[in-house]
């Protein structure tokens, strides 16, 4: 859940019964909805900034990711 997670809150899932299943989820899982309202804020955070954001912020960013992908 946690990788399709992370595409569905980049936007990358095509397949509409799985972006509504994974919608779905996301209302009744507390877990996986605190785990996207993290997720959100920081890519909007990173959105909102006027500077270019370093890579190595970029690297962390993925790495947390994928750590609460893989349920860490």
């Amino acid at each position: 859940m946690g990788r399709l997670l992370q595409s569905f809150l980049d936007e990358e899932l095509s397949d509409e019964a799985e972006i509504d299943s994974l919608a779905q989820h996301l209302e009744e899982c507390k877990r996986c909805g605190l785990e996207a309202d993290t997720y959100q804020k920081i890519k909007d955070a990173l959105a909102s900034r006027q500077a270019p954001v370093p890579q190595e912020s970029v690297d962390r960013l993925r790495e947390f990711g994928e750590r609460l992908a893989e349920g860490h």
